[in-house]
C-alpha cells in the first residue's frame, strides 16, 4: 500500500494500457495494466473506488469499450494492477443488455445513495449501477437535443449531494447506412456544466456553466473532466480543447483559467487536454497529447496555499510511452473506509444521552451488552474490524453502562452514554469479555450482529436464530444540566 501522492496513474486510449508513474519526479515505473493482457479497449476514465476483492484496499475502476457490447466498467487490484472482473459488462450469451444500452463510457462517479453512475456518452444518458453488484438499476437522465439537456455526458463528480456533469454539446447519432454510432455536432449545441440537485431519476438540471473558447484553443469548447480542489474548495473543469477553468462551486463564476498550452509559443496551442487529478496538498496534474502525433504529456500546477497556480511545469515531457492520454488519476490504494452500520451515532449530541430502549432474550446464557466507542468505521485503538487483535481491543475498551435481560423476558430500560462519538454493541456470551460477539465477527464472514433501522439482534452461537439478545432503541434525548 501507498500514500495517494506517491503515484499517479495514466490511461492510454490507444495503447489500451494504464502506465505508472512516480510523482515526486515524473519516472515511469512500466506499465500498471499491460496492452498485452487484451482487457482494455480505448479506456477513458481511472477511478479509486470500493473494495473489490477482499482486501480493504480501493481498487481501480476503468471504463473501457466504443460500442454496445463492448462497452463496459472493469475493476482492477488497486496494488498490482491484477484484473478482478467485469463490474458492468453485456452477456452476449443472452438477449438483453445487462448494461441497461452502456454505449462509449466515459466518466463514473459513484453517488451518495451508493449507486454507481456511468456516462453513456453514444446513448446521451446517464445509467445508474448497484454499487455493489454492478447490476443496472436505471436511466438517471438523458439527453433531448436541446441546450441544457445531457448531450454528450462526459466528466461526472459529485459534490456536497449534487452531480455535476459536463456535456460535449453532441447528440448520439446511428449511421443510416453502417448503424454505427458516433456524436454529431450539427446542431450547434454548447458544452456545459450542468447540475442535478436530486437522485430521483427523469430530473431535470440546471445549467451550472456555459463557458466561452480558451483564446488558445481552435474555437470550441469541450468539456471533460472535474475535481473540487481538496484545499480551495473550487470547482476544476479540464478542457479538452485547450485550459483547466477555476468555478466557484456554489455560483458557477468562472475566477480564472490555467493555460494547458505546451506545443506552440503562440495560439492556438496544438495540443487538446485529458482529465485532471489533484494531490492532498492541492497540486493539480492533468494529461495531453500533441494532435499531430497524439504523444502525450503530463502537466503539473504547483499548489500555493492549497491553489493551483500557472505556469505548468511538464512533469512528463512529451512521450510516445502516452499514446493519446485522457485517464490520470493518483494511485490511491489505501483503506477503503467503509461507516460501520451497526454503531449507534450520537456524534450530534453535545451532552450525556438518556438511551431508552426495549430488549429481550431467548437464550439460556446470561448474554449481557456492553458497548465501546469507536470512529465511524468501528475502529478501536487504530484497529478495524476484521483485524488481528481487534476484540482484544474491544475487551480492553469495554465502559461500565450494561444491559442484562432474564431468559424469556421483555424489559423496557434505560442507560446513558456520553454524547459525541460513535459507539459499537458487544455481547458478552454467557457474561465472558473473552467471549464476544462484535461486528468484528461480520468482517471475518461470520455475522453476530445485525442492525435493521434502530433494532439490534444478537447470535450467540451458530443456530443463527438472533433472538439471543434483541434491542430496539425507542429514543435519544440529551442530559440538561
Amino acid at each position: 500500500m501507498s500514500k495517494a501522492d506517491d503515484f499517479f496513474l495514466v490511461g492510454n486510449t490507444r495503447g489500451n494500457n494504464v502506465s505508472l508513474f512516480v510523482f515526486s519526479s515524473g519516472e515511469l515505473l512500466g506499465d500498471f495494466i499491460a496492452a498485452e493482457s487484451d482487457l482494455l479497449d480505448d479506456p477513458d476514465t481511472l477511478l479509486f473506488g470500493p473494495d473489490a476483492n477482499g482486501d480493504r484496499l480501493k481498487d481501480l475502476y476503468v471504463t473501457s469499450g466504443k460500442t454496445p457490447g463492448t462497452s463496459s466498467v472493469l475493476r482492477f487490484d488497486g496494488t498490482t494492477g491484477e484484473f478482478i472482473d467485469a463490474f458492468i459488462s453485456d452477456n452476449p450469451a443472452t438477449e438483453i443488455d445487462e448494461t441497461g444500452g452502456l454505449i462509449r463510457p466515459y466518466e463514473l462517479a459513484f453517488g451518495p445513495d451508493g449507486n454507481l453512475y456511468v456516462a453513456s456518452f453514444l446513448s446521451d444518458q446517464i445509467l445508474r449501477y448497484n454499487g455493489k453488484t454492478g447490476a443496472f438499476i436505471d436511466v438517471f437522465s438523458e439527453g433531448n437535443g436541446l441546450s441544457g439537456g445531457l448531450n454528450g455526458p462526459d466528466g461526472l463528480l459529485f459534490v456536497d449531494g449534487s452531480l455535476y456533469v459536463t456535456t460535449q454539446g453532441s447528440i448520439a447519432t446511428e449511421d443510416p447506412i453502417t448503424g454505427d454510432i458516433f456524436p454529431s455536432f450539427d446542431a450547434g449545441l454548447p458544452s456545459q456544466i450542468l447540475r442535478y440537485d436530486s437522485l430521483e431519476a427523469g430530473t431535470t438540471p440546471t445549467v451550472f456553466a456555459t463557458p466561452d473558447p480558451s483564446p488558445e484553443s481552435f474555437g470550441f469548447v469541450s468539456l471533460l473532466g472535474l475535481e473540487v480542489g481538496p484545499v480551495d474548495g473550487d470547482l476544476y473543469v479540464s478542457d479538452f480543447a485547450g485550459d483547466i477553468l477555476r468555478f466557484d462551486v456554489e455560483t458557477g463564476d468562472l475566477i480564472e483559467r490555467l493555460s494547458t498550452n505546451f506545443t506552440t509559443d503562440e495560439p492556438p496551442s496544438n495540443n487538446f487536454i485529458g482529465n485532471l487529478d489533484f494531490s492532498s496538498k492541492g497540486d493539480l496534474l492533468t494529461v495531453g497529447f500533441d494532435v499531430s502525433t497524439v504523444e502525450g504529456a503530463v502537466l503539473l500546477f504547483r499548489e500555493d496555499h492549497g491553489t493551483p497556480k500557472s505556469p505548468f511545469e511538464l512533469l512528463v515531457p512529451v512521450t510516445p510511452s502516452l499514446n493519446r492520454p485522457i485517464g490520470i488519476t493518483f494511485l490511491d490504494n489505501t483503506p477503503d473506509v467503509i461507516n460501520a452500520p451497526e454503531l449507534i451515532d450520537l456524534t450530534g449530541f453535545d451532552s450525556d444521552v438518556i438511551i431508552n430502549v426495549t430488549a429481550s432474550r431467548e437464550a439460556n446464557f446470561n448474554n449481557i451488552l456492553k458497548f465501546y466507542e469507536t470512529d465511524a468505521t468501528g475502529a478501536v485503538d487504530g484497529l478495524l474490524p476484521g483485524e488481528v487483535g481487534y476484540e482484544d481491543a474491544v475487551a480492553a475498551h469495554l465502559l461500565d453502562v450494561q444491559l442484562f435481560v432474564k431468559n424469556n423476558t421483555t424489559v423496557d430500560s434505560d442507560f446513558t452514554l456520553p454524547g459525541g462519538v460513535f459507539y459499537a454493541p458487544a455481547l458478552l456470551i454467557n457474561g465472558s469479555s473473552t467471549n464476544l460477539a462484535t461486528i468484528d465477527d461480520a468482517a471475518l464472514g461470520n455475522v453476530r450482529v445485525k442492525r435493521e433501522d434502530n433494532t439490534w439482534s444478537f447470535e450467540d452461537l451458530t443456530d443463527n436464530d438472533f433472538n439471543d439478545l434483541i434491542v430496539t432503541i425507542k429514543s435519544l434525548e440529551p442530559v440538561v444540566a
